[in-house]
């Protein structure tokens, strides 16, 4: 109820809506109605809304309407909106604020976001906002998008970036995303990046997803592929996806794997489930527990 009317009290009267929402005990409520109040009225006057909220003292409120304010104001100005991005103490706000006014400006001028963001310092703000401008770009062109992120120089921008571009590449062209892929050296990124990709092709085409696994070489990035197609088939495939599962070379990873399948597959069809438990490369401990589960 309180959502609804910060609305519509917005869109009438913005400041006395806002001087009764200081009125609120300080909760997750009243952070959810000042950063509706100042979102509606930023639609409507911009820069009234804006002058508002810097003059506001520092804290959470404040920290929380500011980040959601950064994609109306990268619309409106996003120059403005950088320069402020900057001025603000280093931190998660800070680092909330430049990940999504870079989101927003790319989504107009991808190449001036991408320049404003490649001056940041090196760390977590600036690898998350590469990865979401390169992120929007890849959604309309990422065979460009792809090209500029091999030319950037390695390091965690780069890994970010390669991983998002390929997440937005995948749901497009999964074959030339994965192509793409080959050509970074093996990193947790990258990990991520064939768990994301393997993951969006078995959704849209379990067959030729698993085709495409069999031409993986052995490695994490293999191993990390195979965890997702596993996972999206287990309902599906419960037996295909124990198997697959059973290729995963790292041993921990490939024990957690195949207890997780079986685990779910002896829910909703024991006696084909324990005929695979008994082949499982699980240890007869970890066989009886699945076949014996406590009551």
């Amino acid at each position: 109820a309180l959502q609804s009317i910060s609305y519509q009290w917005a869109r009438n009267d913005p400041k006395a809506a806002l001087q009764y929402g200081e009125s609120l005990p300080e909760d997750n409520a009243k952070t959810n109605f000042m950063r509706n109040v100042v979102s509606q009225w930023a639609n409507s006057d911009f820069n009234s809304a804006i002058t508002w909220v810097k003059a506001q003292p520092e804290g959470e409120s404040k920290n929380q309407v500011i980040t959601n304010l950064a994609y109306q104001w990268a619309q409106n100005d996003p120059q403005s909106a950088a320069a402020f991005a900057q001025s603000m103490p280093a931190g998660t706000t800070q680092t909330n604020f430049i990940s999504n006014l870079a989101s927003s400006w790319a989504q107009n001028e991808p190449s001036k976001a991408l320049a404003w963001v490649n001056q940041l310092g090196e760390g977590d703000a600036k690898n998350r906002a590469a990865a979401n401008v390169l992120g929007q770009w890849a959604g309309n062109d990422p065979k460009n998008a792809a090209s500029f992120v091999q030319n950037m120089p390695a390091g965690e921008t780069r890994d970010s970036a390669m991983q998002s571009v390929a997440s937005r590449w995948a749901g497009q062209d999964p074959a030339a995303a994965s192509q793409w892929l080959t050509t970074f050296p093996e990193s947790n990124k990258k990990n991520d990046a064939y768990s994301s990709l393997a993951s969006e092709w078995t959704r849209n085409d379990p067959y030729k997803a698993s085709a495409w696994l069999e031409t993986l070489p052995a490695g994490t990035s293999r191993d990390s592929a195979v965890r997702s197609f596993s996972n999206q088939m287990q309902k599906s495939d419960p037996e295909g996806a124990y198997l697959w599962a059973e290729t995963i070379l790292d041993d921990n990873n490939r024990k957690n794997q195949v207890r997780s399948v079986l685990s779910q597959w002896m829910k909703n069809d024991s006696k084909s489930a324990a005929a695979a438990v008994q082949k499982s490369s699980l240890t007869e401990e970890e066989k009886t527990r699945l076949l014996q589960p406590k009551k």
